[in-house]
């Protein structure tokens, strides 16, 4: 069953893995999917949506907060 849930932080880190797309907010990782990161940066505050399902937890959207 899949689970919406939302967090709030800090950009701490984006990197490629295996041609994936990793965001960390506060050391939490999440993967990015298909969600565009055009203008995120690191350090930015942002709250995330994101999937938690068996397979883990994919980013729905990212919003970065003022």
């Amino acid at each position: 069953m899949d689970v919406l849930k939302t967090r709030q932080g800090r950009v701490t880190g984006i990197e490629v893995i295996c041609n994936d797309t990793v965001v960390y907010v506060d050391g939490y990782n999440l993967d990015a999917g298909s969600v565009d990161l055009t203008g995120i940066q690191i350090g930015d505050v942002v709250e995330v949506r994101y999937i938690k399902n068996k397979y883990g937890e994919v980013l729905e959207s990212i919003l970065v907060l003022p």
